[in-house]
């Protein structure tokens, strides 16, 4: 679904000379990667942000393999070097998709309100995140994940709470209805 997304997302954008995406908490950035080889009628270039020099490694053997080297970007550092990335290297589209699980609701909408600040008119934010579901309980007890589960109209308030106009926010769930994603445009 996310990679169907980002596909949209940088058609919406085709007749921009370059596309940009900055993508934040980026781990592999697999979804990215094969949303940018679905395009190749397009230029798109990407900053991948993580604090983990193993995720960026990783993001690194899968760009080289998709011959995308020349494309990305990598930034070792924590979602506070938004500001300074966008700064010389402004985004059409913002992915942050597994990051928002682990945030508290404050810094959640904190952090998201940074996003929206960093956006053009017309830019794209792309989130997810994780409803309650029957394994909560192994994550939360056998593996001591600590994610936060949010209802649809709660992680809806977060990205509105965040800057997003409600008009501007499309929920999209897999069949399931435990993971969502969210594409907020600004």
């Amino acid at each position: 679904i996310v990679v169907d997304l980002l596909v949209k997302a940088f058609n919406r954008f085709r007749n921009e000379n370059e596309i940009r995406l900055v993508s934040i908490a980026s781990g592999s950035a697999q979804a990215v990667i094969e949303a940018i080889k679905r395009c190749p009628h397009l230029k798109i270039k990407a900053v991948f942000i993580d604090v983990d020099k193993s995720a960026l490694s990783e993001s690194a053997r899968l760009s080289n393999l998709a011959r995308l080297n020349d494309e990305i970007t990598f930034v070792r550092g924590t979602p506070k070097a938004l500001n300074k990335v966008c700064r010389s290297f402004p985004p059409h589209i913002i992915e942050m998709v597994g990051f928002l699980d682990y945030l508290p609701k404050e810094r959640a909408i904190q952090l998201i309100g940074q996003i929206e600040e960093n956006l053009p008119s017309g830019g794209i934010f792309l989130t997810c995140n994780i409803r309650k579901n029957p394994e909560k309980i192994l994550l939360d007890w056998a593996f001591l994940w600590p994610m936060i589960y949010r209802s649809k109209t709660e992680f809806a308030q977060i990205l509105t709470d965040g800057g997003f106009f409600p008009e501007n926010v499309e929920l999209v769930y897999e069949p399931h209805e435990i993971h969502g994603i969210g594409v907020c445009r600004k």
